[in-house]
C-alpha cells in the first residue's frame, strides 16, 4: 500500500487550533442561519397565543398554539446545545442564576414529553416532593437542559409499553434529579463513555437510534458547572436510572412575572416612536405586530443606509426615535456601520439602539457592546427579554389603569357556578387515562372563572397536576371537594 505525505506549511497553525477556529465559524454561521426562521415561528405564536386568550379561543386552539411555541423553543434549546459545547471547549460558559419555580420547570419538562411518551405506550409520569421549596435559585436554562436531556434519552431508549418515571426530591439538603426508566440499559464497560462527545449506547453503522451523542456530554458539564454530580445505574435490558444532585439553595421571593403577565399589566404611550431596521420581512412583521399590541409605533428602514437616513429625517420632523432596534447582519450597510454614524451624530447620538442578532456567541455580543449599542438581542426574538427594553427607553400610558387584584374581582355567578358544578360531575366520569379529555374539560371549567373570584380557580390547578400524573385519587378527591363549595 503506498502511503501519501502530507505537507504542512511551516506558517501554517497547528491544526487543533485551526480546527476549533474553522468549527467555531461554522457553528456561528450554522446558528445564524437557523435563528431567522426560528424568529418567525416563535414570534408569531407568542402572538397568536395573546390573541387567543384576548378573543378567548377555545382552550385546544390555545393548547395547539402553546405546542407550536414550546416546540420552537425546543428548537431553540437544541440549537443552543451546540453553541454550549464550543463555550465548554473554549471555558467561556458562564452560570446566570436567578429565582425560578422548581415545581413549574419540573412540570413543563414533564409536559414537553408527554406527547411523545403516550405514542409509545409508556407508563410516564412525575413525582415532585412536598418537601421541596418551589422556588429556587439557580440557572433556569442549564437545569432545564439537565432534565430535557435525561428525559428525552430516557423516553428514546424506552420500548414501547415501558415505563419511564422523573423524580424531585430532597437529599440530605441537596436537590436530587431522577429519571428512572425501563429501556434497553447500558453494558458496564460502556456507562463511563456516554459521558464523552459523540458516544453512544449503540455505536454501530446502523442504529435504531438516532442522536448527535452530544446530549450526555452536555449533561455532564452543565451538572458540574451547577457544582453537582451524575451518576447512572443500569443494567441491559432492564433499564437505567440516572441522578443528579445538586446544591439546594431556596429563593426568597418569587421569580418577576412572565412576560404574558406582566403585558397584560402594561402599555406604552401612543407618541413612542420606534425605529425598526430589519432587512427580513417576516422579521419586520413580527416586531410590528408585537410592537403594535402595546400601542406603539413603529417605522421600519431595511439596510442600515436606510435606517440612518430615516432616523435623522423623523429627527427633522420632530418625532426623534425613542428607541431603534437595528439588526446587525443586512445587506449594503450593516448595523455595526449604521450604528457608528448615528453614534457620531449629534443629533441622534443619545438615542438608544438595540442590537438584534442571529449571532449567539458571547464574543459577537461584546464586540456589539464596544461599538455603543445599549443591548443586544438574540434571535429568536424572545418578548420576554424585549418587554424589559422596552418598558426601560419608552414612555409609559399616563392614564394607564391599575389591574385588578384576585380580591378586588367580581364573585363568580351564581349561573356559572351551577355549570361548574355539571362539569365537575362530567369530569369524574372521564376515565383517568384520556388525559387530553380531562385537560379539555379543566380548560372549559377555567373559562367559567376567568376575571372572577373564586376558590374553584386553585383547584382546577390542583386538578391538572393531578391529571398530568393519572392520579386517579387525588383527582377524585378534590373534585368531591368542588362539589361542596
Amino acid at each position: 500500500m503506498t502511503q501519501s505525505n502530507l505537507h504542512v506549511p511551516s506558517d501554517s497553525k497547528p491544526p487543533s487550533e485551526s480546527v476549533h477556529r474553522a468549527k467555531s465559524e461554522f457553528l456561528a454561521n450554522m446558528s445564524h442561519e437557523i435563528r431567522t426562521p426560528l424568529n418567525s415561528i416563535l414570534g408569531f405564536s407568542q402572538i397568536l397565543l395573546q390573541l387567543a386568550q384576548e378573543y378567548h379561543l377555545p382552550p385546544e386552539f390555545r393548547r395547539y398554539l402553546n405546542n407550536i411555541h414550546v416546540a420552537g423553543e425546543t428548537l431553540t434549546e437544541l440549537l443552543n446545545n451546540l453553541l454550549d459545547l464550543s463555550k465548554i471547549e473554549s471555558g467561556k460558559m458562564a452560570l446566570s442564576e436567578e429565582p425560578l419555580s422548581l415545581k413549574q420547570l419540573f412540570q413543563g419538562i414533564y409536559h414537553i414529553h408527554r406527547t411523545q411518551a403516550l405514542e409509545k405506550h409508556l407508563e410516564y409520569n412525575y413525582d415532585f416532593d412536598s418537601d421541596l421549596p418551589e422556588f429556587i435559585i439557580s440557572d433556569r436554562s442549564k437545569l432545564n437542559q439537565i432534565l430535557m436531556h435525561l428525559t428525552a434519552n430516557a423516553i428514546k431508549f424506552t420500548p414501547k409499553g415501558g415505563s419511564v418515571q422523573i423524580h424531585a426530591m430532597r437529599d440530605q439538603g441537596r436537590l436530587l434529579l431522577q429519571v428512572v426508566d425501563t429501556g434497553i440499559g447500558i453494558a458496564p464497560e460502556k456507562q463511563a463513555s456516554i459521558f464523552q462527545a459523540f458516544e453512544q449506547v449503540d455505536n454501530a453503522t446502523t442504529r435504531q437510534y438516532e442522536g448527535s451523542g452530544l446530549g450526555l456530554t452536555l449533561t455532564k458539564h452543565m451538572v458540574e458547572l451547577l457544582e453537582g454530580t451524575i451518576e447512572v445505574e443500569s443494567e441491559p435490558g432492564k433499564g437505567s436510572t440516572f441522578s443528579v444532585c445538586l446544591p439546594l439553595e431556596t429563593a426568597h421571593s418569587a421569580p418577576a412575572l412572565s412576560s404574558t403577565q406582566v403585558v397584560e399589566k402594561f402599555r406604552f404611550a401612543s407618541d413612542n416612536v420606534v425605529l425598526v431596521v430589519e432587512d427580513n420581512q417576516l422579521n419586520q412583521e413580527v416586531i410590528r405586530a408585537l410592537l403594535r399590541q402595546q400601542g406603539v409605533q413603529a417605522y421600519f428602514a431595511s439596510n442600515g443606509e436606510e435606517g440612518v437616513e430615516r432616523a435623522l429625517a423623523l429627527h427633522v420632523q420632530g418625532h426623534t426615535p425613542h428607541l431603534i432596534l437595528m439588526d446587525l447582519h443586512m445587506p449594503g450597510m450593516d448595523g455595526v456601520t449604521a450604528t457608528k454614524m448615528l453614534r457620531h451624530n449629534p443629533k441622534v447620538s443619545h438615542v438608544p439602539i438595540v442590537a438584534l442578532s442571529a449571532d449567539a456567541l458571547s464574543e459577537q455580543k461584546e464586540q456589539a457592546e464596544a461599538v455603543g449599542f445599549s443591548a443586544y438581542l438574540t434571535k429568536p426574538l424572545n418578548f420576554q427579554k424585549l418587554f424589559p427594553l422596552l418598558s426601560q427607553y419608552l414612555k409609559p400610558e399616563k392614564s394607564m389603569d391599575v389591574p385588578q387584584t384576585s380580591s378586588a374581582l367580581p364573585p363568580l355567578p351564581v349561573e356559572a357556578k351551577v355549570q361548574l358544578l355539571k362539569e365537575l360531575n362530567q369530569l369524574s366520569q372521564v376515565p383517568i387515562i384520556n388525559t387530553e379529555e380531562l385537560l379539555d374539560q379543566l380548560d372549559a371549567m377555567r373559562l367559567l372563572c376567568e376575571n372572577h373570584s373564586s376558590p374553584f380557580s386553585a383547584l382546577l390547578d390542583q386538578m391538572e397536576e393531578a391529571a398530568y400524573i393519572a392520579d386517579a385519587k387525588a383527582l377524585q378527591k378534590l373534585i368531591m371537594q368542588g362539589q361542596s363549595l
